[in-house]
């Protein structure tokens, strides 16, 4: 299938030369002259790669780009700039863009940036995918779970409604505050049941690709928050090192929240039976964000430490793990032009490391 990639240049001779020539490597083009015409495109049309130019005539790419953005996340965007309006393309990749070439560019390195771009797409639809997947794989698990946490208010609300029946068959006056009681019960349990569909509906939701500046101590912090109760209950001591010196960085916030909660479900997992240690580190180094979780938990036996990235593929019991989590990590962490890790001793613990490159400028 070939890939649809928009030209948005006010030049015309170049962008008809520019389309002309990507129609001969392959690509499937369409041209633009302005911003406002870029988005009347989009409305009817798609396309996964936008070449966008800053400099046009009533509205620049930096007002277009975002708009793009919002309606069509998923779309790459290759910014095409001046040498004198590089600050300004380095705001638009904040923004969103996949890269930005200076103009006069040549055109093999036009090329390199359209793979890029085609290769983050790739990464990022991968990534969602698994995280659909996993939803599905992981529903008769939650089934099971739902059913069980929905049926404990729902048969407190039977049986206290049952007391109420008969209380009102006798001598409603003397029972007046006993009946009371029952219903304060009913309500408090039917609260809980509406608080457990809220959940779900929750997590039916899609994951939102947009990147937005994130910083990472403070997504540690918040998921944190979320697990403590868990790790006091299989006698996990959560440890940080956090760095201050860590930037914001710009990425998908949805999508690698569930990335890190797949990481810590997995430390969890593995000291389940005995407690232990649960360390998470960050630093700043090489114009990287990096952080490592670290476990003293059952660890992974060497064979099965190439596997570990695999869809599917788990050390759990049957029933226990899907196999998706870490296949969801390395998709999410690949597609931000980072790398992942993983080194384990079995029955010592097993440490995760993540790298994630900062944009320049950031």
């Amino acid at each position: 299938m070939k890939t649809n990639i928009l030209v948005v240049d006010d030049e015309r001779e170049f962008a008809d030369m520019l389309a002309e020539r990507l129609e001969r490597k392959g690509f499937s083009t369409a041209v633009v002259y302005d911003g406002f015409e870029a988005l009347s495109w989009l409305n009817g049309n798609s396309c996964e790669i936008v070449l966008l130019d800053l400099s046009m005539p009533g509205i620049n790419g930096i007002d277009v780009l975002p708009q793009i953005k919002k309606v069509h996340p998923l779309v790459q965007i290759v910014i095409l700039t001046a040498s004198s309006d590089v600050n300004i393309a380095i705001t638009g990749m904040k923004l969103g863009a996949t890269d930005f070439l200076i103009k006069p560019v040549a055109f093999h390195a036009l090329l390199a940036g359209i793979r890029e771009a085609q290769a983050r797409k790739t990464s990022h639809e991968e990534s969602l995918r698994m995280i659909e997947i996993s939803k599905m794989a992981s529903f008769g698990v939650l089934a099971e779970g739902v059913a069980h946490e929905i049926m404990n208010p729902v048969n407190v609300m039977l049986t206290t409604a049952g007391w109420v029946e008969d209380l009102l068959k006798d001598n409603l006056a003397e029972d007046r505050p006993e009946i009371f009681d029952s219903l304060v019960k009913l309500r408090e349990h039917g609260m809980r049941c509406k608080d457990i569909v809220a959940k779900l509906l929750a997590f039916g939701g899609r994951i939102d690709p947009t990147p937005k500046p994130v910083q990472i101590n403070d997504s540690f912090a918040t998921l944190i928050k979320k697990i403590r109760s868990r790790a006091e209950e299989l006698q996990v001591d959560i440890q940080g090192d956090f760095s201050p010196d860590l930037p914001m960085i710009s990425l998908p916030p949805a999508e690698f929240m569930v990335a890190l909660e797949n990481i810590i479900d997995n430390s969890l997992d593995a000291m389940e039976e005995n407690g232990g240690v649960l360390r998470i580190t960050t630093s700043l180094a090489d114009n990287c964000c990096h952080f490592k979780v670290s476990d003293s938990g059952t660890g992974i036996a060497k064979e099965n430490l190439g596997r570990i990235f695999e869809p599917f593929f788990s050390t759990k019991d049957v029933g226990k793990g899907t196999g998706l989590g870490l296949s969801i990590c390395y998709r999410v962490v690949k597609g931000l032009s980072g790398e992942i890790k993983v080194e384990s001793k079995e029955g010592e613990g097993t440490t995760l490391f993540v790298r994630l490159p900062i944009p320049p400028d950031n």
